[in-house]
């Protein structure tokens, strides 16, 4: 499956556990989980039914499903895996989404937590300082993360602020800034909300008609594991995001150590920082007016449609 992400079974379900309410937790955990993927992977011809053998139809391998073989590290047992191409997860994802929707819940009240780190136009960004930035990163991280705020947080965020400012062309200050902001995903009913679930892009830059999401990584290897979370964040947006829906959804991941690169993968671009004003004209490029109210999207609902 060159060129995309690669999934396994238990990626769909730890996605389709974590959406589950403590309740449905308790009455469904694993054997639900396994059962509806199966039975949608089935009705919708990607798996033979047991009558008819076990086994990946020709639906299937066109639809990014495949199998490897693999050893067990507890007894080393050679067993199949079924492996799922980034097109085929979201295609499962959805299917088994639509066909048990009371499997999920997002919660919308995000009240607890707030919205995000620092929201400012393209323009005022230019022309303010790393330190007051940060300060003002600094006071409101609470509001979107229940660990303390560390020194290696601190770092990247000095990193990204040296990488944007001056990959940022003038021509686009009238366009929206949103850092960290807060996209709730897998908060328990009942519960008290759980670190392991707040998902926060670095940055999200917003037109009329675009949502553009940008991650910074200190790194100089493209590893697409890393862009992975960057991507759940993109599904999330593009899915649920209410002010979102029919806007142009883009995802750049910033490779901010290394020089002279850049790489297309599937939906998604990543570069290093001296590629990155070229990769703001590709996606705002000719769309580049500002969103009319930024407060209103930020505040948008999250909710399936």
């Amino acid at each position: 499956m060159e060129g995309n992400e690669v999934y396994m079974i238990s990626d769909i379900s730890r996605e389709i556990q974590s959406d589950l309410t403590a309740e449905q937790l308790s009455r469904y955990k694993s054997k639900l989980q396994a059962k509806a993927l199966n039975d949608v992977l089935v009705e919708e011809g990607y798996l033979f039914d047991k009558e008819h053998g076990r086994g990946i139809t020709e639906a299937g391998r066109a639809a990014g499903i495949y199998t490897e073989e693999r050893v067990s590290p507890k007894n080393g047992e050679s067993y199949e895996q079924i492996l799922f191409s980034e097109k085929a997860y979201d295609l499962v994802t959805e299917a088994v989404r639509a066909r048990y929707p009371e499997l999920f819940r997002l919660e919308t009240d995000t009240t607890y937590l707030g919205n995000y780190c620092c929201m400012i136009s393209v323009k005022d960004f230019l022309s303010t300082d790393c330190n007051s930035w940060l300060a003002t990163m600094q006071a409101n991280y609470s509001r979107v993360c229940t660990h303390p705020l560390t020194e290696a947080q601190i770092r990247a965020w000095k990193d990204e602020f040296r990488v944007i400012q001056q990959g940022i062309p003038s021509k686009y200050s009238d366009l929206s800034m949103i850092f960290e902001y807060v996209i709730p995903a897998n908060q328990k009913e009942g519960l008290e909300p759980d670190p392991r679930y707040i998902i926060r892009p670095d940055l999200i830059m917003l037109s009329s008609d675009t949502v553009a999401i940008f991650e910074f990584k200190q790194l100089d290897i493209d590893n697409r594991i890393t862009l992975r979370p960057a991507k759940k964040y993109k599904r999330s947006i593009q899915r649920y995001h209410s002010k979102s829906i029919g806007m142009r959804k883009k995802l750049a991941l910033v490779l901010t150590v290394r020089v002279g690169y850049r790489c297309r993968h599937h939906r998604s671009v990543t570069c290093s920082p001296d590629i990155l004003p070229e990769i703001l004209d590709e996606f705002f490029g000719g769309h580049s007016s500002p969103y009319p109210n930024p407060d209103e999207w930020i505040k948008s609902e999250f909710a399936l449609r």
